[in-house]
């Protein structure tokens, strides 16, 4: 169950997958991983999308999803909108957008963020979930405040593992054992571009809290939509077996329980 969201004033230990290679291969590194993307990633509190959508008028607004992926963010800001309020979800790789959730709010365009093709003064509010880490920060900002009306909230957010728990702690350390990618690191200053921006103010953390409930087959899945973990081979079959030892360890009644902690950091074009 979801707990009541609490702002923090410092960032907090991130356990997302969040490479320094940034933007370089951010557009094709998931093409090999978008089914497996679009069945397991976790979906987002409905208490964290209230509070990036406060303010808005939900019945006329139009909200930009930067890096939308499959869509998952995009159709979760789509459920709190009425009337002729619609999201524009932004997503350059054609394989995620293959994937997408078809969605009456929701209009899919194939572009990236850094070059939108929005036009100016156009959305009420940006979104980034799960995806700023992806991007080139500083022509990326430029690009959300150019197509933000003034006033425009700006929300960027990671589904992050809460290690504090046992079994989360297990799974963890079975991720970090088996990254794929010698230059993945994990980090908890992604969003620091938004804090320092000139740009944007009002800077604000929210965090929720909340439990992954999932089967064996699920918890595979979801680590293979990661972008660190290995996609074949023996390197794979090494991984899958140590993903079922946690899953084994840790599984009560044919599911695990995986304790995660959504982040979102709210700011506001000046």
């Amino acid at each position: 169950m979801n707990q009541p969201a609490q702002s923090i004033s410092q960032p907090v230990a991130r356990s997302a997958d969040a490479p320094s290679s940034g933007a370089r291969d951010g557009l094709t590194r998931f093409s090999g991983r978008a089914d497996d993307y679009a069945r397991y990633r976790p979906g987002y509190p409905a208490e964290l999308i209230d509070v990036f959508l406060q303010g808005l008028d939900r019945s006329r607004c139009v909200v930009a999803d930067m890096g939308a992926g499959t869509g998952i963010s995009s159709v979760a800001i789509a459920g709190q909108l009425q009337g002729s309020a619609k999201v524009i979800a932004v997503e350059p790789n054609e394989a995620m957008l293959a994937k997408a959730v078809a969605n009456a709010r929701v209009e899919y365009v194939c572009a990236r963020a850094e070059q939108s093709g929005l036009s100016d003064a156009s959305v009420d509010a940006v979104g980034c979930f799960q995806a700023f880490h992806w991007l080139e920060p500083a022509r990326s900002l430029d690009e959300f405040a150019r197509i933000s009306r003034p006033g425009c909230q700006v929300g960027f957010v990671w589904n992050d593992r809460d290690d504090r728990e046992p079994a989360t702690a297990a799974l963890s350390r079975v991720l970090a054992l088996h990254n794929a990618d010698p230059r993945a690191r994990f980090a908890c200053d992604a969003h620091r571009p938004l804090v320092e921006s000139s740009l944007f103010e009002r800077y604000s953390l929210h965090e929720y809290l909340s439990q992954r409930c999932m089967t064996e087959t699920e918890l595979l899945g979801w680590t293979q939509s990661m972008s660190t973990t290995p996609q074949g081979g023996c390197a794979l079959e090494r991984f899958a077996a140590d993903i079922k030892g946690v899953f084994a360890g840790h599984s009560q009644n044919g599911r695990i329980t995986i304790a995660m902690s959504a982040h979102l950091h709210l700011a506001f074009r000046l």
